[in-house]
């Protein structure tokens, strides 16, 4: 497993970490909110703002060449993680419309939204503040598979399982899933496999296997 990390290349592992850390900032920011009740809005701004600083301070230590190879994993990772994203929405909705389930995958957003701008509001605002960090998560984990792994469909299944299971782990007690769980299983576990195929075919393409 050891040669499909691609961290292992050279000395480009100085700003590995620190980019790893800004890529899923607001994972861990969300991951902080659900378990500590702090306010996504701060986690969100300290996470960033530390991994960035982080980042940047590593960045200007390493070479050219470790540079211009991490930019290229992280801009195919971001594109990739977009595509991914979307991919992954449809395929929640086909499966829910499809099988006619209760569950409603995209209520979550607005709960992210609510989060963020503040509790209890609605309106467009509200969706559209947890869009934008629904999509920030899904290109943030575009950006660590890019820089973790060297693409195969092996490691996209192995991120996909891997994101299911976080999730699984950390939504369903939060979101009280209990009614609805055997449909949250299946709608997830899809909508990954498809986020991480996405994620191979794409990433494969702009940095090699």
């Amino acid at each position: 497993m050891a040669s499909k990390v691609a961290v292992r290349e050279g000395s480009d592992r100085l700003a590995f970490l620190p980019l790893l850390a800004v890529a899923g900032s607001s994972v861990v920011a969300l991951i902080v909110y659900v378990l500590s009740g702090t306010s996504l809005s701060v986690a969100l701004a300290v996470t960033v703002a530390t991994s960035t600083g982080a980042a940047a301070w590593m960045l200007r230590r390493s070479s050219g060449a470790d540079r211009s190879r991490l930019a290229r994993r992280v801009w195919a990772g971001a594109a990739a993680g977009a595509v991914a994203t979307l991919v992954y929405d449809v395929l929640r909705l086909a499966v829910v419309k499809l099988f006619g389930f209760r569950l409603w995958p995209f209520h979550v957003l607005e709960l992210f939204g609510q989060a963020l701008v503040g509790s209890g509001r609605h309106g467009p605002l509200v969706w559209l503040a947890g869009g934008a960090f629904h999509v920030a998560n899904g290109i943030g984990l575009g950006i660590a598979y890019a820089l973790l792994f060297r693409p195969s469909l092996r490691t996209g299944v192995a991120w996909a399982l891997t994101l299911e299971v976080a999730m699984v782990s950390l939504y369903t007690p939060w979101l009280d899933l209990s009614a609805v769980l055997d449909e949250f299983f299946t709608v997830s576990l899809i909508g990954h496999l498809g986020y991480g195929t996405i994620l191979w075919r794409l990433t494969s393409k702009c940095v090699g296997p």
